[in-house]
């Protein structure tokens, strides 16, 4: 995944965020087994290169640049996980549903438990996040 110079942060951001995510589904089988070891292989350490590169651009002071790389990573992993292992599926909305009947936050958000659209809220939360990447 080269770097485009033309790309603002948030969009150098994105795009590994995206790339991750669509790795996850073409791979669904193995994209599990990146969770478990440390990203050394060439490919990995020239993704966390581009992410940490990005955050140096957005101004994040240095020392908090690694923290938050994986603050990223974590969220762009764990969604993608969720995803491939079927924690956000139809088949799920129901349990989604279904677990806090009795749970009053449950009723009062029951509409809005269950998304239609995991591409929006994969870009919401993103967003979210670029939101609060910034100079300390």
């Amino acid at each position: 995944m080269p770097e485009d110079p033309g790309q603002t942060w948030q969009e150098r951001l994105g795009t590994v965020a995206w790339a991750i995510r669509r790795l996850a589904r073409e791979h669904p089988s193995v994209f599990p087994l990146l969770l478990l070891r440390t990203s050394v292989t060439p490919d990995g350490v020239k993704l966390v290169d581009l992410a940490y590169q990005a955050l140096i651009d957005a101004g994040v002071p240095e020392a908090d640049v690694p923290r938050i790389e994986r603050l990223m990573s974590t969220f762009v992993l764990g969604f993608a996980l969720s995803e491939v292992s079927g924690r956000f599926s139809d088949a799920s909305k129901d349990i989604r549903l279904r677990r806090g009947t009795d749970a009053p936050a449950h009723k009062r958000l029951a509409e809005h438990l269950t998304p239609d659209d995991w591409d929006a809220e994969f870009s919401a939360d993103l967003a979210d996040l670029m939101r609060i990447i910034r100079p300390v």
